[in-house]
């Protein structure tokens, strides 16, 4: 299994998880609402139906406060995807270049970038409100400047402080890494794309897989940073999934091909 396939299987693991999550949750729900006739059915134990009843009346979050929960994983596994490709293409890239000077100048320059901007960051000890480690990525620029072999390429500099990951800026980072857009017409003719698109033609369905990612994207910032709180159905929650699973793995191969 290499970089890539455990990428996807990763990804493809977090989305199977928000949706076993999911149907935990579509099954309370059948029990709270039926649970008038569940009791009144004979042959249930005295402590199993008392058991059931505690169950079934512990208040907890409404089903629209959980879905929330659950489109911000959906969001996080595709976020973490990102990250994962760009470490893939970059293994695929150093395997070819055995010293830094060896890389592509606009990739070098935009790895270097990356790294530079993450120093500046170096007072706060943290990317994000979370720890890095600085020492090592100050040592492996020591390593790239100096030519040295043991140079390692990491998709921090490129992904770190990418912000949000609509169209656009997975576009800018596919581009970065000289693989070309990310959404163009090979994504809108991949199978698992049209197939999500109900096989709308290569340029309607491109638009579609643009539009619903950063959909998603809106959707995961106004739960996360908005003043109103949306209300999530489930089956918003059942149609990002599907599309991510599409998105993902579609993304993944372009990646792999490209990077060869």
């Amino acid at each position: 299994m290499d970089s890539f396939d455990r990428a996807g299987s990763v990804y493809s693991s977090r989305i199977s998880e928000v949706l076993g999550n999911l149907r935990i949750r579509e099954t309370y729900s059948f029990f709270v609402r039926y649970q008038g006739e569940l009791f009144k059915r004979d042959g249930m134990r005295r402590d199993l139906k008392a058991e059931l009843g505690r169950a079934l009346n512990i208040k907890d979050a409404t089903e629209s406060v959980l879905h929330r929960g659950f489109m911000i994983q959906l969001y996080g596994a595709f976020e973490r995807l990102v990250s994962d490709l760009v470490e893939a293409v970059l293994v695929v890239v150093q395997s070819k270049a055995d010293k830094y000077s060896d890389l592509n100048e606009d990739l070098r320059n935009a790895h270097t970038v990356g790294s530079a901007r993450l120093l500046a960051k170096l007072h706060d000890r943290t990317i994000n409100g979370v720890s890095f480690d600085f020492a090592s990525l100050q040592a492996n620029m020591a390593a790239c400047f100096s030519d040295a072999s043991e140079y390692r390429l990491t998709a921090e500099p490129f992904t770190a402080l990418l912000g949000v990951c609509t169209a656009e800026r997975v576009d800018s980072v596919f581009e970065t890494l000289k693989l070309g857009k990310a959404f163009d017409d090979a994504l809108g003719r991949d199978p698992r794309i049209k197939a999500w698109a109900g096989n709308a033609g290569t340029r309607e369905a491109l638009r579609l897989a643009r539009d619903k990612l950063n959909a998603t994207v809106r959707l995961r910032n106004q739960i996360a940073h908005g003043a109103a709180d949306p209300q999530v159905l489930d089956t918003e929650v059942k149609d990002a999934a599907t599309f991510l699973s599409a998105l993902g793995p579609a993304l993944l191969e372009k990646a792999r091909e490209k990077s060869q």
